[in-house]
């Protein structure tokens, strides 16, 4: 298995928890879609559930073949949205917002390999 293969597969194949207080921005509950780019160039169809309640937001991974993850320390800084996983290793995500409310930006593990990952709201 090539390192990009298995930096995506420990991305998408753990299960981790999160809850975290927002910081003067909010997310659109419901289902986000997007992709996650692997550091080899590899993309992946993915879905978010965002759910906000208050000032609390979680937002939960679906991928193919029913892999899923949570982010963990999510956050707002500068309106860049910020968080980390950990599947087996820590990731660290800051996605900046673009346009009708979506995220794109860089996910980055500890060796500096680094991944693209975008999100975009629930269509109305």
């Amino acid at each position: 298995m090539t390192r990009s293969r298995h930096w995506i597969v420990l991305l998408l194949a753990l299960f981790l928890g999160s809850v975290t207080r927002l910081n003067a921005q909010k997310l659109e509950s419901g289902t986000w879609t997007g992709a996650i780019v692997d550091p080899g160039g590899e993309s992946v169809d993915v879905t978010y559930l965002v759910l906000t309640a208050g000032d609390t937001l979680k937002i939960s991974l679906a991928a193919p073949e029913g892999h899923s993850a949570e982010f963990t320390n999510i956050r707002f800084e500068g309106g860049n949205l910020l968080f980390s996983w950990e599947p087996g290793i820590q990731i660290d995500c800051v996605l900046m917002p673009g346009e009708a409310g979506s995220f794109s930006g860089a996910c980055t593990d500890a060796s500096g390999e680094s991944g693209h990952m975008t999100m975009a709201p629930p269509k109305k």
